[in-house]
């Protein structure tokens, strides 16, 4: 078989084609694993009701934050710092000081 330009032309737009869609699948990877900023988080989560956000700190792809529930609660919320999720909510109960003698 013979080598002749038309058989380049055509491993030439294979590769680039190829190239291309692995550049384009990495750059999808990194738009889905990236990380929300604080404002976003907070956006999200004040649209889901909650207060009075204060403490958010990022952990290990995960925001933590304290906030007040609907309905006045304080709670401690975890959320994907990716996707915005919440993954997980505690509720933060005051301790009894007279109590602990």
């Amino acid at each position: 078989m013979k080598f002749d330009s038309v058989n380049s032309l055509w491993v030439l737009w294979f590769v680039v084609a190829t190239v291309g869609a692995v550049i384009v699948m990495a750059c999808d990877f990194e738009e889905q694993n990236a990380i929300l900023s604080e404002d976003a988080i907070a956006t999200v989560v004040t649209e889901l009701g909650y207060t009075n956000l204060d403490d958010i700190a990022l952990d290990d792809g995960t925001y933590e934050l304290e906030a007040v529930d609907a309905e006045g609660r304080e709670v401690e919320l975890e959320v994907d710092a990716t996707t915005g999720e919440i993954l997980g909510l505690e509720f933060e109960y005051e301790d009894d000081e007279e109590g602990d003698d």
